[in-house]
């Protein structure tokens, strides 16, 4: 076996197998642990099979294999591999969130079309058959973003970084959360409805599937977000090694540079283009990664190093200028200078990374507080509100202002939903019974909304009971965070 990059070649090890010449075919698993061996990005390694006999009257006899190969990827081989699956999930991501979209749009049109009519005809029972198979294909595209996420967790299971590998795990649990058996029971009710031509009861089923559509668009959101946050910093941080190769690489070639003769004047020219093309194709990445990373709802610490890195270009940029003059003096003190100027990057990048890893997990006590009492004013506007609607009678004027404000309720809880989404991308730990409950809510007042529109108090008053379970639940949860 022979490893291969670009300052040397040399050979890494024969290993020798026996097998039993008895058997036609050997099947066998031999490991060889690479991280024994000083390679480099970039290097190739080639191996290949010598299998011999042991024919002691005629000799042995021996057959050689095709030379195969392996590459060691370097760091932009990774990022570029790790930036194509970041497309792939985030068009899988959108195009089931566009579903989700389309589905509510089409009930809106529904329901609207079929309040003008006194019949469930054939073409409204045609209408809710393509929002179901509309469902079914956005559970198809769920099932796919899935199965990325258990292929991306098998590769990081390879990583030696169980934080990394503990933070996938924990999206793919909450994405297989999404299709939850409530939301199928659902759709093959709407089905028997639909044989039972059972208008009404397919009106309102429909409006808990639209709802469901909300929840289900808010979890594809959020954990696209959070995934993307997750393979932004994967990025991020093969950037800070390759600054740390970088600086090795430098400091290396800058004791090179000050010790090199006329002769070797053109091979280290090469060698300073080529890490200075690495280089800036490093930092174009780190933009990249930045800009991307700005616009998540909860972008991650990253310090700002737009100085270091003009220093870094320009220090490049001279010691370019001084191999060109034959100043290989001057050309290693850049060289050094840029390698310094890395260093310091470095260091500041790390210490921003410490200082995420220990704030991660913090919440902002001062919006906390300001939610749960959100949240505490609601369930006891909606305790009032419910005892009111029980000594009304559905055809008094004033049973019009509960109507008007249970929805001005509905407004407020989804604002203060809209917070909660935002917080438990902040608080892992109750981020899914969390969300369970919001959602509960804006089902509940939503449905005790549309009763009390129809003239059913008292199946609204139930709907407000569950809709007050839910909001005591999460004042509950979170006092304990």
């Amino acid at each position: 076996m022979y490893a291969a990059h670009p300052k040397t070649d040399f050979k890494l090890k024969t290993q020798q197998l026996a097998f039993n010449a008895s058997k036609g075919q050997h099947v066998f698993y031999h490991h060889v642990d690479l991280s024994t061996y000083d390679l480099k990005p970039g290097s190739r390694i080639q191996y290949y099979f010598s299998v011999s006999d042991n024919d002691a009257v005629n000799g042995p006899k021996t057959v050689t294999s095709n030379t195969f190969e392996y590459v060691i990827p370097t760091i932009n081989d990774i990022l570029k591999q790790e930036r194509q699956i970041q497309q792939q999930t985030d068009n899988s991501f959108n195009q089931g969130i566009q579903q989700a979209q389309n589905i509510k749009r089409e009930i809106e049109t529904l329901k609207r079309e079929m309040a003008q009519k006194q019949q469930f005809d054939a073409q409204d029972q045609k209408r809710v058959q393509n929002i179901l198979e509309q469902f079914n294909q956005l559970e198809q595209q769920v099932k796919s973003v899935q199965d990325q996420q258990r292929q991306q967790t098998e590769r990081n299971s390879l990583a030696d970084d169980q934080t990394l590998i503990e933070r996938q795990k924990e999206i793919e649990t909450l994405l297989e959360q999404i299709l939850t058996p409530e939301l199928k029971k659902m759709i093959e009710e709407i089905k028997a409805l639909m044989k039972q031509q059972n208008r009404e009861a397919v009106a309102e089923k429909l409006d808990e599937l639209k709802l469901k559509q909300d929840e289900l668009q808010n979890e594809l959101d959020l954990q696209r977000d959070q995934l993307k946050a997750l393979q932004l910093d994967q990025q991020y941080e093969h950037i800070r090694d390759q600054l740390k190769q970088f600086e090795s690489e430098l400091r290396s070639l800058a004791e090179q540079t000050q010790k090199s003769n006329p002769e070797s004047k053109e091979t280290l020219k090469q060698q300073h283009q080529n890490i200075q093309n690495q280089i800036q194709d490093a930092l174009k990445e780190l933009n990249r990664i930045k800009d991307e990373n700005n616009m998540l709802p909860q972008p991650m610490d990253v310090p700002e190093t737009s100085k270091s890195e003009h220093a870094i270009k320009q220090s490049m940029n001279q010691a370019q200028q001084d191999l060109q003059h034959g100043d290989t003096k001057g050309a290693s003190q850049q060289q050094n200078q840029a390698a310094d100027e890395m260093s310091e990057m470095q260091k500041t990048m790390d210490e921003a990374a410490s200082t995420a890893d220990e704030n991660q997990q913090e919440i902002n006590i001062q919006q906390l507080r300001e939610i749960m009492d959100a949240l505490l004013q609601a369930s006891f506007r909606q305790e009032k509100i419910m005892e009111q609607s029980k000594t009304l009678n559905p055809a008094q004027p004033s049973y019009n202002e509960v109507i008007r404000l249970q929805s001005q309720l509905r407004g407020e809880v989804k604002n203060a939903s809209d917070s909660l989404y935002a917080l438990s991308r902040k608080a892992p730990q109750i981020a899914p019974q969390l969300r369970k409950h919001l959602n509960g809510i804006q089902k509940y007042i939503s449905q005790s909304v549309t009763k009390l529109v129809d003239r059913e108090p008292n199946h609204a008053r139930l709907y407000m009971q569950s809709a007050m379970t839910d909001l005591n639940a999460i004042t509950v949860l979170l006092q304990e965070v």
